[in-house]
């Protein structure tokens, strides 16, 4: 029996060396592991230059996984200073007007951000415990770990913005902007715990972290802002940092008192490598050809009460775009249709809106 971990909901169990297995907490089916021992992860220095997908979309996924699951951090209670508490007239910034934006890599093709504290503020406010109410729409338990052993609580964190640019061929970029309400009270413990080396050489001038088991580069901007980033380059975008058409889009697609976000470019995902290399990771490489029907996506999260989570797709032809309309319309939800997108307003629980997106990509049984 070799110990793994569900990719789905994190769940650590014991799965037969050879054929598949199934998750006992969620149900998935996980792929075999063909006699493979379990991988031991290893750090290096600097991250090859070639494209190394397997790393590479390894570090997308966990970035994006522990950004996700900050909106079910606890705040520290032995924090000595905490932040002051998010009050009701502060309001949900537009996504597309977020600050964050303008440090991520302007060919970014893949979007996304969560405004913790405001989530913090609405979750106490209606149900009292911010990780418990979490941890019941799924987010994974190891993704409050890297942020909250640096003594980060949810609510002194303002916004944390993603881009990824997930190329055709050639090398992965990512940033994600962390931004906090007001500095660190332990710089020193914050570092810590992201195993900090001090500035490396380099330009700018940053630490090399380990994320998780990732390694990435972390520059301080400003006693409020931190950006994490793939390579030198990811530390010093260009001129206003996200492009201008895809701050469009999120403020098209994208509700703008959406809390939480996600946003793709109109592209070809089935066909780009690093996609299709995470979907045999996650023993879903039969979603492909439903993947291959959208051409873009995004989604976003509305605390409203309860939460409305909406879901937007852009189909490959006029035949897919109708195939995700139906696929929408089998959805408890208000669905309804925007130029090139049909969209679904769902209540944001596990059986809510990206029910409707697995409905799209899974094949039919």
């Amino acid at each position: 029996m070799a110990r793994v971990s569900c990719p789905f909901c994190n769940a650590a169990f014991d799965a037969p060396a050879t054929g598949p297995a199934a998750c006992p907490r969620c149900g998935e089916a996980l792929p075999g592991r063909g006699g493979a021992s379990p991988t031991t992860h290893t750090t290096s220095a600097e991250p090859s230059r070639g494209p190394n997908w397997s790393v590479r979309v390894g570090a997308l996924v966990l970035v994006v996984g522990v950004t996700g699951g900050l909106v079910a951090l606890r705040s520290f209670r032995d924090s000595p200073t905490p932040a002051p508490p998010p009050t009701a007239d502060t309001p949900v910034v537009p996504p597309a007007q977020l600050a964050g934006l303008k440090y991520l890599p302007s060919e970014s093709n893949v979007v996304f951000a969560v405004q913790p504290a405001a989530i913090f503020r609405h979750v106490t406010k209606v149900a009292g415990n911010p990780a418990e109410e979490m941890a019941k729409a799924g987010v994974p338990a190891s993704a409050l770990a890297a942020l909250g052993q640096g003594g980060v609580p949810l609510d002194a964190i303002d916004h944390v913005a993603g881009g990824a640019v997930i190329p055709d061929a050639g090398d992965l970029r990512l940033g994600v902007a962390l931004v906090l309400r007001q500095p660190l009270h332990d710089e020193a413990r914050f570092l810590d715990a992201l195993k900090a080396h001090r500035p490396a050489a380099g330009n700018p001038p940053h630490y090399k972290v380990e994320f998780g088991v990732v390694p990435l580069k972390l520059v301080k901007l400003s006693d409020t802002t931190w950006l994490f980033g793939w390579t030198e380059r990811d530390l010093a975008p260009e001129g206003n940092g996200l492009s201008g058409a895809m701050r469009e889009q999120l403020a098209r697609t994208v509700p703008p008192d959406a809390a939480a976000c996600l946003l793709t470019d109109s592209a070809d995902w089935a066909a780009k490598p690093p996609v299709s290399l995470l979907l045999t990771l996650a023993g879903k490489a039969d979603w492909q050809p439903g993947l291959a029907k959208v051409r873009a996506a995004a989604a976003g999260l509305t605390l409203t009460d309860p939460p409305t989570l909406r879901v937007m797709t852009k189909g490959a032809t006029p035949a897919a775009r109708d195939e995700l309309r139906d696929a929408f319309k089998r959805q408890s939800g208000t669905t309804g249709e925007t130029g090139e997108w049909v969209y679904l307003d769902a209540p944001a629980e596990r059986t809510g809106g990206l029910a409707a997106l697995r409905a799209v990509l899974a094949p039919p049984k």
